[in-house]
C-alpha cells in the first residue's frame, strides 16, 4: 500500500465517518426530539444549527468526495483488492452530496429566512422534505462508510 493511498483512505474514512455519524445521530435522536417542538422552536433550532453546519458540511463533503475519488483511482492503479469497494464508497458519498445539494440545502436556505413568530403555512411540508432528504443521505451514507471500511480491510489483510 502506498503512502498516498494510506493518506487518501485515512482522510476518506475520517470525513465520511464524521459526516455519516453526525447524520445518523440526527436521524435517530435529533429529528424525533424536534417533533416535540412547536413551529417557532423548530425554526429557531434549525436556523441556529444551519449557522454552524452550513459552512462546515460542504468542507467535509468535498473532503469525503475528493479523498474517496483519490483512494479509488490509487486503488485501481495499484490493482488493490479493495478497489471496487472503494469505488462503491465514493459513489455513495457522491449520492449523499447530491441529496444534500438537491433536497436539504434549498430547504435549509428557506428555513434561514423564516421568522419563527410568523412561519409559512407549509412549514411542516418543508420539514418533511428535509427529513426525506436526510433519510436518503443516511441510507446511502452508512453503506458507503461500510464499503470504505471493507476496502481498507481487504488491502490490509
Amino acid at each position: 500500500m502506498s503512502a498516498a493511498y494510506a493518506v487518501a483512505t485515512g482522510l476518506h474514512l475520517f470525513s465520511v465517518g464524521l459526516v455519516v455519524g453526525f447524520m445518523a445521530i440526527t436521524l435517530w435522536a435529533l429529528i424525533p426530539a424536534q417533533h416535540l417542538l412547536d413551529g417557532a422552536g423548530y425554526a429557531t433550532m434549525e436556523a441556529g444549527m444551519n449557522r454552524v453546519l452550513q459552512p462546515l458540511m460542504p468542507v467535509l463533503l468535498v473532503l469525503a468526495l475528493l479523498s474517496g475519488l483519490a483512494a479509488t483511482v490509487l486503488a485501481f492503479a495499484a490493482g488493490l483488492p479493495g478497489a471496487w469497494w472503494q469505488l462503491a464508497a465514493a459513489v455513495g458519498v457522491a449520492a449523499m452530496a447530491s441529496s444534500t445539494l438537491v433536497i436539504n440545502h434549498p430547504v435549509n436556505n428557506a428555513i434561514n429566512g423564516w421568522d419563527p413568530a410568523d412561519l409559512p403555512p407549509d412549514w411542516r411540508r418543508s420539514r418533511a422534505r428535509w427529513e426525506l432528504g436526510h433519510r436518503i443521505r443516511v441510507t446511502v451514507g452508512l453503506p458507503a462508510f461500510a464499503c470504505a471500511i471493507v476496502a481498507v480491510l481487504l488491502v490490509a489483510s
